[in-house]
């Protein structure tokens, strides 16, 4: 199983980096992102929960760069969202 990391800068706490969990992960962004930090890890969790968008761009440049604040940062799909979807396949 895929699991991600959420980081979050100590510049501006709306600042979250997504991507693979795994120093190689991390040290593989490019460099203009690695030092918009310093980082803070902040969460993380399996690809397959994280809701399509952010999948998608994780899967195509294999991080994600979000500003929301952090009560209103959503990653994961809802457990009942998941149930309707694998009753529908």
């Amino acid at each position: 199983m895929m699991r991600y990391k959420v980081w979050r800068t100590n510049k501006d706490k709306s600042l979250h980096l997504l991507c693979r969990e795994g120093g190689e992960a991390f040290e593989a962004l490019p460099t203009v992102v690695r030092n918009m930090g310093p980082w803070t890890r902040s969460r993380d969790g399996e690809v397959d929960r994280l809701r399509l968008p952010y999948r998608s761009i994780l899967g195509e440049q294999a991080f994600v760069v979000i500003y929301a604040h952090v009560s209103k940062l959503e990653l994961d799909t809802h457990a009942g969202v998941l149930g309707v979807v694998a009753e529908n396949a």
